[in-house]
């Protein structure tokens, strides 16, 4: 990212709002990149889904999806709600992996993927080439459940599979 002097940038930032806030209090000027940023105007909003019956996931940044059944450095390049949203689902419910794999099931039974788009995206990080994935996923909800648009709120508010903190799997939702 280049920066020229004089100019402003914005940042989207989610999570928790207790958790936005205090960093944000703690948050004084900061000099990176021979640049001096301050906080300035900042927007909070509540992370809300609309409880539809179809729901359609576009992929604003490349996702890294984390295999659910299995701790792995390979990722899964697939639009399965329960791949998708295992992250999600584990960081909103306070549930360990194993806890969710008995869960996973059960959201399949719950959720059914449409058509969608996916494609495939190298993008190099803190060096490495990453392979991430990119599109729009489309899903039915077959049984509206508090459980999935409570996950698809979490996803909306601090994106999708791993490497979230550093901007990966941001998303979209209509």
């Amino acid at each position: 990212m280049e920066v020229e002097e004089g100019e402003i940038y914005s940042f989207e930032v989610g999570g928790k709002s207790e958790d936005v806030v205090e960093a944000l209090i703690n948050l004084q000027e900061r000099k990176a990149f021979n640049t001096t940023w301050k906080v300035e105007n900042v927007k909070m909003r509540e992370v809300k889904v609309e409880r539809k019956d179809l729901v359609e996931v576009e992929l604003l940044t490349p996702a890294l999806l984390v295999d659910p059944f299995k701790k792995d450095r390979k990722k899964r390049f697939t639009n399965a709600f329960f791949v998708t949203f295992a992250v999600n689902y584990m960081d909103h419910f306070h549930v360990s992996r194993e806890e969710y794999v008995r869960v996973a099931l059960s959201l399949e039974e719950k959720v059914r993927e449409e058509p969608s788009t996916m494609k495939y995206v190298k993008v190099t990080y803190a060096g490495k080439e990453v392979l991430g994935m990119m599109g729009k996923f489309r899903y039915s909800i077959l049984e509206k459940d508090e459980e999935i648009y409570a996950v698809l709120e979490n996803a909306l508010a601090k994106g999708i599979g791993s490497s979230r903190k550093n901007g990966f799997g941001r998303i979209s939702l209509k």
